[in-house]
């Protein structure tokens, strides 16, 4: 099994961070890595973004209103995407929102993520967390992962934001200082001097893609990246695939 195989990956409110969630699992599945995406955010259900809209779809908040949920349970609520056969996702359905199921408890979350871990070969649990660290899908997470990924664009908005939260996960649970930084969505020439500086260094830098843009819009997520801002896009993604899923 790999070392790191609980990611939590947050950021901003359109930093890009489910975008590149996506492309990191579409990579590993690549490779023949069984990967499982929860998505944690319940404002923007991630379900219907991906999949065919269903009312009757399970979803991340059926398996933790569960009273004792097992393995099996959990696989019953796992939505394969794509057609590899390697890339499954848990998150929320349309219409989902932060009232739809029952306030999660510490003990639940946890159970969850062990849980997931327990999976018969799985390889890699990618955690696409809330903006808000503060929600307990997302602070366990950011808790308990093998390693976090914070991503953010150069912007004075997703500057304030990562401030502020700082704040938030400077207990010595969380490790801060042991974050990845991504700086996603990076136009060309574009100075990120300061925002490189704010975060002590970027690990990895994303250029804007317009072509992710559009694959978002119309649920093709899993498509290759072309022209010139794709070869970076993808340079940038192989070197983080290396060095974070293959040390």
């Amino acid at each position: 099994m790999p070392d790191n195989r609980l990611i939590a990956i947050w950021g901003s409110v359109a930093s890009g961070k489910t975008t590149l969630t996506i492309k990191i699992a579409k990579e590993l599945a690549a490779l023949k890595k069984n990967v499982l995406v929860i998505h944690c955010d319940n404002e923007t259900p991630i379900l219907p973004l991906l999949l065919p809209i269903e009312e009757s779809i399970s979803t991340l908040g059926d398996v933790l209103s569960l009273p004792e949920p097992t393995v099996t349970d959990l696989l019953k609520h796992c939505h394969i995407y794509g057609n590899s056969g390697y890339l499954s996702i848990m998150g929320y359905k349309l219409g989902d929102n932060l009232i739809t199921y029952h306030e999660y408890l510490d003990p639940e979350v946890r159970s969850l993520y062990r849980l997931c871990l327990k999976i018969p070969d799985i390889d890699y649990i990618l955690v696409d967390c809330s903006h808000h660290t503060s929600e307990i899908l997302t602070a366990t997470a950011l808790e308990i992962a093998d390693q976090v990924l914070q991503v953010s664009t150069a912007t004075l908005k997703s500057a304030v934001y990562n401030e502020s939260q700082k704040r938030l996960l400077q207990g010595a649970r969380y490790q801060y200082k042991k974050h990845l930084q991504i700086l996603n969505d990076v136009f060309p020439k574009q100075d990120t001097y300061s925002f490189r500086e704010a975060l002590g260094g970027a690990n990895y830098i994303f250029p804007h893609c317009p072509a992710i843009t559009q694959q978002t819009e119309e649920k093709k997520l899993l498509d290759a990246v072309y022209g010139k801002e794709g070869k970076v896009f993808q340079s940038a993604m192989e070197d983080l695939i290396k060095e974070v899923f293959q040390k």
